[in-house]
Protein backbone atom coordinates (compact mmCIF):
# COMPACT_ATOMS: atom_id res chain seq x y z
CA UNK A 1 0.00 0.00 0.00
CA UNK A 2 1.34 3.42 -0.96
CA UNK A 3 1.09 6.30 1.47
CA UNK A 4 0.00 9.87 0.89
CA UNK A 5 1.76 12.89 2.37
CA UNK A 6 -0.41 15.90 1.61
CA UNK A 7 -1.91 18.61 3.76
CA UNK A 8 -3.93 21.78 3.41
CA UNK A 9 -3.36 24.63 5.85
CA UNK A 10 -5.54 27.72 6.19
CA UNK A 11 -4.13 30.34 8.52
CA UNK A 12 -2.24 33.59 8.85
CA UNK A 13 1.33 34.54 8.05
CA UNK A 14 3.19 34.95 11.34
CA UNK A 15 6.17 36.99 10.15
CA UNK A 16 7.11 38.72 6.90
CA UNK A 17 8.36 36.00 4.49
CA UNK A 18 12.01 35.86 3.43
CA UNK A 19 13.13 35.10 -0.11
CA UNK A 20 16.46 33.27 0.13
CA UNK A 21 18.98 31.97 -2.38
CA UNK A 22 20.65 28.62 -1.74
CA UNK A 23 24.35 27.93 -2.42
CA UNK A 24 23.29 26.30 -5.70
CA UNK A 25 21.41 29.43 -6.79
CA UNK A 26 17.85 28.18 -6.20
CA UNK A 27 15.35 30.62 -4.71
CA UNK A 28 13.07 29.63 -1.84
CA UNK A 29 10.40 31.62 -0.04
CA UNK A 30 10.33 30.76 3.68
CA UNK A 31 7.70 31.85 6.16
CA UNK A 32 5.88 30.83 9.32
CA UNK A 33 2.14 30.55 9.49
CA UNK A 34 -0.31 29.99 12.31
CA UNK A 35 -3.43 27.86 12.25
CA UNK A 36 -6.01 28.39 14.96
CA UNK A 37 -8.88 26.24 16.14
CA UNK A 38 -11.54 26.53 18.82
CA UNK A 39 -13.83 23.87 20.23
CA UNK A 40 -15.97 23.08 23.22
CA UNK A 41 -14.86 20.19 25.43
CA UNK A 42 -17.13 17.66 27.17
CA UNK A 43 -17.57 19.97 30.15
CA UNK A 44 -18.78 22.83 27.94
CA UNK A 45 -15.53 24.78 28.30
CA UNK A 46 -14.30 26.72 25.28
CA UNK A 47 -10.80 25.59 24.23
CA UNK A 48 -8.39 27.20 21.79
CA UNK A 49 -5.13 26.13 20.17
CA UNK A 50 -2.73 27.83 17.79
CA UNK A 51 -0.18 25.72 15.90
CA UNK A 52 2.83 27.18 14.08
CA UNK A 53 4.13 25.79 10.79
CA UNK A 54 7.38 26.44 8.90
CA UNK A 55 6.78 26.71 5.15
CA UNK A 56 9.27 26.43 2.25
CA UNK A 57 8.05 27.32 -1.26
CA UNK A 58 10.49 26.38 -4.04
CA UNK A 59 8.63 27.49 -7.20
CA UNK A 60 11.03 30.24 -8.15
CA UNK A 61 8.91 32.63 -10.25
CA UNK A 62 5.88 32.33 -7.99
CA UNK A 63 8.03 32.66 -4.86
CA UNK A 64 9.58 35.89 -6.09
CA UNK A 65 6.17 37.36 -6.97
CA UNK A 66 4.58 36.32 -3.67
CA UNK A 67 7.51 37.73 -1.69
CA UNK A 68 6.50 41.20 -2.89
CA UNK A 69 2.91 40.88 -1.61
CA UNK A 70 2.94 38.62 1.44
CA UNK A 71 3.09 40.30 4.86
CA UNK A 72 2.66 39.34 8.49
CA UNK A 73 -0.98 38.77 9.43
CA UNK A 74 -2.27 38.09 5.92
CA UNK A 75 -4.54 35.04 5.51
CA UNK A 76 -2.99 32.29 3.38
CA UNK A 77 -3.75 28.79 2.09
CA UNK A 78 -0.89 26.32 1.67
CA UNK A 79 -1.09 22.91 -0.01
CA UNK A 80 1.98 20.70 0.37
CA UNK A 81 3.71 17.86 2.17
CA UNK A 82 5.46 17.49 5.53
CA UNK A 83 9.22 16.95 5.19
CA UNK A 84 11.88 16.23 7.83
CA UNK A 85 14.83 18.64 7.95
CA UNK A 86 18.23 18.10 9.59
CA UNK A 87 21.17 20.48 10.02
CA UNK A 88 24.31 21.08 12.06
CA UNK A 89 25.06 24.29 13.90
CA UNK A 90 28.48 25.99 14.06
CA UNK A 91 29.54 23.92 17.10
CA UNK A 92 28.64 20.63 15.40
CA UNK A 93 25.35 20.14 17.23
CA UNK A 94 22.77 18.22 15.24
CA UNK A 95 19.21 19.49 14.97
CA UNK A 96 16.03 18.33 13.29
CA UNK A 97 12.55 19.64 12.66
CA UNK A 98 9.72 19.35 10.19
CA UNK A 99 8.64 21.86 7.59
CA UNK A 100 5.93 22.01 4.98
CA UNK A 101 7.21 21.88 1.42
CA UNK A 102 4.52 23.90 -0.33
CA UNK A 103 3.21 22.95 -3.76
CA UNK A 104 0.70 25.83 -3.83
CA UNK A 105 0.52 29.08 -1.86
CA UNK A 106 -2.54 31.30 -2.22
CA UNK A 107 -3.38 34.55 -0.50
CA UNK A 108 -6.97 34.44 0.70
CA UNK A 109 -9.52 37.01 1.81
CA UNK A 110 -10.38 37.56 5.42
CA UNK A 111 -14.03 36.92 6.21
CA UNK A 112 -16.08 38.69 8.90
CA UNK A 113 -15.47 36.98 12.23
CA UNK A 114 -12.06 35.55 11.27
CA UNK A 115 -9.25 35.94 13.79
CA UNK A 116 -6.60 38.51 12.91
Amino acid sequence: MEGVNQLILLGNIGKDPKLQTTNSGKRVLRFRMATHETWTDRDGQKKERTDWHSIAYWKQNNAEALSRFMRKGMPVCVVGAVRPRQWEDESGGKHSSYEVEAEQVCLTERRPGDRS
